[in-house]
């Protein structure tokens, strides 16, 4: 993103520089402006403009091009800014960014955009620039520096060609213009056309994203812009005033019409670009318009001078600082406000000095190359390293098994929306005892205390059989989840099937366990006896009890055992910083956003009063233990053993207890054999209906 050059500066494109990194960073911060990100595609416009009037200009007075110098401008111009916001923001990644993904990609992303190359890495790695990982990666705006520096390094080349070949032959004077175009036609094709039939390409979103080949288009509108120069210039201010004012609306109205939602590029992308470019063509009128001069007053200019640096150091301190000022109001902007002395400072007393540096030799610009890449590349290789040996230290390795380490009924898939009937066959476990059968189904609450019950199953000798679900609590009712693509009868179909099964089955013992979320959840409805839909908690709860009691009675008439299990404690689920913020989320736990900081000082605990736990979890508690007495059926709590002194906590006796917000871990749920065991083992005479 290149600011002035000797012997050409227009004040008003350093103010349209300060709206398009404007855009950018109230988007990062998190402000309503849905839009802000395609101040990116702004720059890429001024970019391809500034870069293809500078070269052209330098044909004109000197009669050639000079490379070497271009180059090593850009290199003065980039890199110093570069590297010092990959040393910073490395050297405090160490502490501040998990071990598991965030530190190495972000140590990456900083190797790659030293080697010009940060948005090939990060297609691969982080994904979507919209998806969650993304969050994440302190250096995740590189992206776009390394797109331009893509174009810097192949588009001078083919303009000196160009002109080339048109002084050889009048025929193919207009070889630059022509070319550009067509560059700029055929990468929109394929930004807009990638994923249709009619092209063929198969691309993936995320390199049409982040590929130079589908954001060429927008430096070429810039650089055609350039290359059309006096002939299409505007004749007077006024008119120079109404073009540019439009221009200036397209832009900025782009902040809220286009989404994240969106393909970008698309063809939604023009509204932006093209406005960008029709203000730095009104910006060339011979005489200067209002609209020109407020671009280049001296407020804009000076933002404008400074995007470079503001728009390096804001990202990172968004990612690295907001997590720790989660709970303050608007921490996103406040992060972003904390960029800004850096962003200064870079360009007081690294950007402008090293730019204006004059290298007379060779070594000389050896040297310099050197100390600003040195430093860099060791804070990022130090930040893998670091990152490598906190997550396979002691608490790195127990919490990294917490997270990955698979239940028994995954193994086998029989978390898979079929019934025992189904699945019987793969889903059994210690079959060959000679004891009543465990029959456990439900959700993924269910899922996970498969573990501890098989251990339980063979003390006791008896054979065990999970089928269990996701997202489905084992509930004769209609659910709907807004915005599920899951047809609403799935989950009916699911419970109604298991419970034909188990009233014609061996009578045995079932063992029925959801999470609790589902009754309390505004995005979950059920369908009343009135038949009306209704996400009322109370409502609900009433529908529980109901469908609860009738369904025990039910098994129990068939000769079963009926275990009802209590929901364990549950954390705040995992979010964007961003969320969690907005939502006031206290007691969030997310082991992948676990810093090294953290991870070494606390090994990633997180503790939770249980009065908190309660308040949230303790009507549908007081509904279970209800029922269970109404019906003779066995109430098992887990809540004795995960909360102690008042306190839940992630860790129990020195277990890593949670893989993550609400679901435990395989070595804990190994752990709970023993309060399986006097269940399995006296089998309670039910309350005959």
């Amino acid at each position: 993103m290149p600011g002035k050059h000797a012997g050409y500066f227009r004040p008003d494109i350093q103010g349209l520089r300060a709206l398009a990194v404007m855009m950018v960073i109230v988007y990062h911060a998190g402000l309503p402006v849905p839009g802000g990100f395609l101040g990116v595609d702004a720059f890429f416009v001024i970019s391809g403009f500034v870069i293809t009037e500078l070269l052209h200009r330098e044909l004109r007075n000197s009669g050639r091009i000079n490379f070497l110098a271009f180059y090593r401008r850009r290199f003065q111009r980039l890199m110093p800014a570069l590297a010092a916001v990959i040393t910073v923001t490395a050297a405090a990644s160490v502490f501040l960014l998990s071990p598991f993904g965030p530190a190495q990609n972000t140590a990456q992303t900083g190797l790659a955009a030293l080697l010009l190359s940060a948005n090939v890495f990060i297609a691969h790695t982080t994904g979507g620039y919209f998806d969650a990982p993304a969050r994440t990666n302190a250096l995740l705006n590189t992206w776009s520096l390394s797109v331009e520096e893509q174009f810097y390094l192949f588009f001078p080349f083919l303009l000196a060609g160009c002109w080339w070949l048109s002084r050889r032959t009048r025929r193919l004077g207009r070889a630059p213009l022509l070319s550009v175009v067509g560059i700029a036609g055929i990468s929109f094709l394929i930004a807009v056309g990638a994923d249709s039939a009619w092209l063929h390409l198969n691309l993936s979103p995320q390199w049409i994203f982040y590929s130079p080949v589908t954001r060429a288009w927008e430096f070429a509108v810039g650089a055609a812009l350039a290359l059309l120069g006096a002939r299409w210039r505007l004749a007077g201010k006024h008119s120079a005033l109404i073009v540019g004012s439009l221009g200036l609306a397209a832009l900025l109205a782009s902040n809220w019409i286009i989404t994240d939602s969106m393909p970008d590029p698309g063809v939604w992308t023009l509204l932006p670009v093209l406005g960008t470019a029709v203000v730095i063509w009104s910006g060339s009128a011979a005489s200067a318009s209002p609209l020109s001069r407020v671009l280049g007053s001296a407020p804009m200019t000076a933002i404008g001078d400074r995007s470079y640096s503001l728009y390096l150091w804001h990202w990172p301190l968004i990612v690295l600082l907001v997590p720790l000022i989660s709970r303050w109001p608007a921490p996103g902007v406040l992060a972003a406000l904390a960029s800004i002395p850096l962003a200064l400072a870079s360009y007081r007393w690294l950007e402008q000095p090293i730019r204006s540096m004059r290298v007379r030799s060779g070594r000389s610009f050896g040297r310099l190359i050197l100390a600003i890449y040195v430093p860099a590349v060791l804070a990022a290789l130090a930040l893998l390293l670091g990152s490598h040996f906190a997550r396979t230290g002691p608490a790195g390795r127990s919490l990294d098994l917490a997270r990955g380490q698979q239940f028994l009924a995954d193994l086998r898939g029989c978390d898979a929306w079929a019934s025992l009937r189904d699945v019987q066959g793969r889903c059994g476990w210690n079959t060959q005892a000679s004891g009543r059968p465990i029959y456990v189904v439900g959700d993924s609450n269910a899922d996970h205390l498969g573990d501890g019950l098989l251990l339980a199953a063979q003390r006791t000798g008896r054979p065990l059989y999970i089928s269990t679900t996701q997202a489905c609590p084992f509930v004769d009712a209609e659910f709907r989840w807004s915005g599920s693509t899951r047809p609403p009868q799935a989950c009916q179909q699911y419970v109604a099937d298991n419970m034909d099964y188990l009233t014609h089955a061996p009578a045995g013992t079932v063992i029925i366990s959801d999470i609790d979320w589902y009754w309390s959840n505004p995005s979950v409805s059920l369908e009343s006896p009135s038949g009306t839909r209704t996400t009322d908690t109370s409502a609900k709860l009433s529908i529980l009890r109901n469908k609860l009691t009738q369904q025990i009675r039910q098994l129990q008439n068939h000769g079963n055992q009926v275990v009802l299990m209590q929901t364990v404690p549950q954390f705040d689920p995992v979010g964007t910083p961003f969320e969690q913020a907005s939502l006031r989320l206290p007691y969030v736990y997310d082991p992948t956003s676990c810093s090294t900081l953290t991870l070494l000082t606390s090994g990633c605990s997180q503790i939770m009063p249980e009065s908190a736990a309660l308040a949230r979890q303790g009507a549908v508690r007081d509904v279970l233990r209800s029922v269970a007495g109404q019906t003779g059926a066995t109430l098992i709590d887990p809540w004795p053993v995960m909360c102690t002194d008042a306190q839940c906590s992630t860790t129990v006796d020195g277990i890593v207890a949670y893989r993550d917000f609400g679901h435990l871990s395989v070595a804990q749920s190994a752990k709970l054999a023993p309060l399986f065991i006097p269940a399995l083992t006296h089998v309670a005479t039910p309350a005959r209906s």
